[in-house]
């Protein structure tokens, strides 16, 4: 005779109370989130870029307005900036009203990914890896500032949820489509999302629809890619692709050994991140802790993928073609992670239930709960550091507060705004991390990529030719370096005005070659200071 179910369990196991579980989770989320919130723009300069985009299209144009002769912008898709354009015509240019967006976009895309979670995956499943991205404090940061992950992820799992309305219906098709263009919109790497709905199509052999979509979308692209190349600047790519496909100073223009060699270096980025991203316990100045680790997700991942390919094929496809493009792109950075981190979560669980599965019910939702425990209390643990650190920040003066940025970050900010306090309104100044010295100095720039792209022995004629005023050196972007060796080239044409140590000087531009070498001196110093801080550059 079966054993009756408890009322505990029966309750456990009903909706109600799943969606009560996950109401406590996303709450907590939110609020995790928002005491970590950015307390100012950052120097990471795409948030101050955004803003300014958001500036120009509330005044009808789509433009690097931080650019000398404000250029149209090609390479950020629009859909971001207009959810800030959207909010600060209500708000104000606020960073709390931003930051706020963005954590309700983050926990909506966590609500939408668990709706649909639980309607195909066993409950503990669909619960732990909300659980996961509720505690974790890599999300949580993520969507406490002004950047475009949490939109882009927001696009992504209303995707998914109409992909997964069943039956799908034509209408259904077309809305799915809409939905992945708009998130290409949002990130260009968002056409992953586009051809993974593409593949799904013809995996489904909705043939008609795939290629409708696909038609519609070359076209796109095709006309896309040349209206970019024609408004992009000289000497600056036009768009990521550009950037991507361009050898650079690689010894070997080979497209397959520079594929390569991305995939190697990319890769263990990538698995260290993920280990952080998913919050999972480490000893300190140990390896094999993290080896562990990394063999037990590797496992559940390729288990977990496999199950999804059969049962919720779009997730696996979007995975796979978004993994491969990450892995094999110029630039392999953590935050990447972020629009697949929920995904993430969800195969690494239902992996781990299927593993021990064999073992029956119990044991399979055991492991998961088990799992679930130990990364959800590391996450708890490390979010609230992080809440303890961001609490000490002075918001009221965040960009002159040591609580709230280093050194370098604090030294940058008040040289942006000397140059807005003591250069003319007319001055020209060139300088890595263009838009967040413009958001502060309100003086246009050129482009420190434009000043790179020149040999050294040119840098002098560049100032002049582009008629620059004012160079300002900081350590807060690799760009930053490179622009120091073509300023080194012609610092017999600069006079520093200020300095802001530990590492930022603004230079005055003068019109003849000086006797004078104080240029000279710290251009000097500060090239071989660089590479023994680089890792501060965040």
């Amino acid at each position: 005779m079966t054993a009756p179910i408890s009322p505990v369990r029966a309750f456990l196991a009903s909706s109600r109370a799943q969606w009560l579980i996950a109401a406590v989770l996303l709450v907590a989320f939110a609020l995790l989130a928002w005491l970590q919130r950015v307390p100012s723009l950052t120097t990471a300069n795409d948030d101050a870029t955004y803003v300014l985009l958001s500036r120009s299209l509330r005044e009808g144009a789509y433009s690097s307005i931080h650019l000398v002769g404000a250029p149209v912008h090609t390479k950020y898709p629009p859909v971001f900036p207009a959810l800030l354009a959207v909010v600060s015509t209500v708000f104000g240019e606020s960073i709390d009203a931003f930051t706020a967006m963005n954590i309700a976009l983050a926990a909506a895309s966590l609500a939408l990914v668990f709706a649909i979670a639980r309607r195909r995956l066993p409950p503990a499943v669909a619960l732990g890896a909300l659980a996961i991205c509720a505690t974790s404090p890599f999300l949580q940061g993520t969507a406490g500032t002004v950047m475009s992950e949490p939109a882009f992820l927001a696009i992504i799992a209303l995707t998914l949820w109409i992909l997964s309305r069943e039956p799908l219906t034509t209408r259904g098709i077309a809305l799915a489509c809409v939905c992945a263009a708009v998130a290409a919109l949002t990130r260009t790497i968002g056409a992953t999302l586009v051809l993974a709905v593409i593949a799904l199509l013809l995996f489904e052999r909705r043939w008609r629809s795939a290629a409708v979509f696909g038609g519609v979308l070359a076209l796109l692209v095709i006309a896309a890619s040349l209206w970019l190349r024609a408004h992009a600047m000289p000497e600056l790519a036009a768009d990521y692709l550009t950037e991507a496909t361009d050898p650079g100073n690689q010894t070997s223009p080979n497209t397959v050994a520079i594929v390569g060699r991305r995939l190697a270096l990319n890769g263990q980025v990538y698995a260290g991140s993920l280990l952080w991203l998913l919050s999972l316990p480490t000893v300190s100045g140990t390896v094999i802790d993290n080896l562990l680790w990394l063999v037990i997700v590797a496992v559940a991942l390729a288990a977990g993928l496999w199950l999804f390919w059969r049962q919720w094929r779009i997730v696996a496809l979007f995975a796979l073609i978004y993994g491969a493009l990450i892995l094999a792109w110029t630039w392999a950075i953590g935050r990447f992670l972020i629009p697949l981190f929920p995904l993430i979560s969800l195969v690494l669980l239902a992996g781990l239930h299927s593993l021990f599965a064999r073992g029956g019910p119990r044991a399979a939702s055991a492991a998961v709960i088990g799992l679930t425990a130990v990364i959800g209390i590391t996450g708890v643990v490390r979010s609230a550091d992080r809440v303890a650190i961001r609490q000490q920040c002075d918001r009221e003066s965040a960009m002159e507060s040591p609580s709230c940025f280093n050194v370098d970050q604090l030294s940058f900010f008040a040289a942006a705004r000397y140059v807005g306090e003591h250069a003319p309104a007319s001055a020209i100044v060139v300088s890595a991390n263009e838009a967040t010295v413009f958001y502060l100095a309100n003086r246009r720039l050129v482009p420190a990529d434009s000043m790179n792209a020149v040999p050294r022995a040119r840098a002098a004629d560049f100032l002049r030719q582009h008629n620059v005023s004012y160079a300002v050196l900081h350590h807060v972007a690799f760009a930053a370096i490179q622009m120091s060796t073509r300023l080194a080239g012609a610092c017999d044409h600069l006079e520093p005005v200020a300095e802001f140590p530990p590492r930022t000087v603004v230079f005055r531009v003068l019109p003849a070659a000086s006797l004078d070498t104080r240029a000279c001196e710290i251009l000097r110093e500060y090239s071989e200071d660089a590479g023994r801080f680089l890792p501060q550059i965040f």
